[in-house]
């Protein structure tokens, strides 16, 4: 018979690390969300710019 004991916290520190793992997964979606987003609001800005220039320039 092996003399063999399982590390009582192995167990919860092996659940911890998984959670956070999965935590840090979710915060990554998130900011490719926001991402995302701040892209497309940086082209809405760029053509609305594009756009005045070319109204200014015609007056």
């Amino acid at each position: 018979m092996l003399n063999w004991r399982r590390n009582p916290g192995q167990e919860q520190r092996k659940m911890q690390h998984e959670w956070r793992m999965k935590q840090l997964a979710n915060e990554i979606e998130r900011s490719k969300e926001r991402m995302k987003h701040i892209e497309s609001e940086i082209l809405r800005v760029r053509n609305d710019s594009q756009r005045i220039k070319k109204e200014t320039e015609q007056l």
